[in-house]
């Protein structure tokens, strides 16, 4: 392999990684995990893939999640009876704080360990 050849390989790799990285540190991998409501019982678990499962009074019910952009999410859950539910949030996360919030009302998750 000529040595220019060589640098275009090794310069086209460096940027797939840092794409990757770009990715792996956005909002998407920060939420994966389960989350507690403070001062509630509802638990959020988010999952790699975009699927959520939100937890309160011991049901369950399932759902997809969807990055609009760093400070936006939609959630499409699937009630109990299969009715939908489709909701545009503000999110925040910083640490182990989660922030959902709509219409100037906002809920604080913290992440399970």
């Amino acid at each position: 392999m000529s040595g220019q050849t060589e640098g275009n390989v090794r310069l086209h790799f460096m940027i797939v990684l840092l794409m990757v990285l770009a990715v792996s540190c956005g909002p998407g991998s920060r939420i994966v995990g389960r989350w507690q409501q403070v001062g509630g019982d509802q638990i959020l678990e988010f999952f790699d893939g975009g699927t959520v499962t939100a937890t309160s009074f011991g049901i369950t019910i399932t759902g997809d999640y969807e990055f609009l952009d760093k400070d936006t999410i939609r959630l499409d859950m699937r009630g109990l009876f299969g009715l939908g539910n489709s909701q545009v949030l503000d999110i925040r996360i910083s640490g182990d704080t989660l922030i959902l919030s709509a219409s100037g009302v906002s809920v604080q998750y913290n992440r399970l360990r």
